[in-house]
């Protein structure tokens, strides 16, 4: 995301989590344009509705999820362990 989001990881999840959650103005954040931030927004809603059975229930885009197309297996293929 920026030279901060660069010192540990943790900070990058949150410099895209935050992005994800601040005024949106009916489209996706600037930063999360580029295809690879973008991805991994996907993955980390994937593993939070992995996680978290109250966000797993909802069959409809939660929140942060509102600009990022569909959140399944395919959406985060990339990042998963093969079978």
């Amino acid at each position: 995301m920026d030279a901060y989001s660069r010192t540990f990881p943790t900070e990058d999840r949150a410099r895209i989590m935050e992005n994800l959650f601040g005024p949106l103005d009916g489209k996706l954040p600037e930063p999360l344009k580029a295809p690879h931030l973008l991805e991994k927004a996907r993955f980390y809603s994937y593993i939070l509705r992995q996680c978290f059975p109250s966000c797993g229930e909802s069959s409809s885009p939660l929140y942060w999820e509102t600009y990022l197309g569909p959140i399944d297996e395919n959406a985060v293929a990339s990042f998963l362990p093969a079978a």
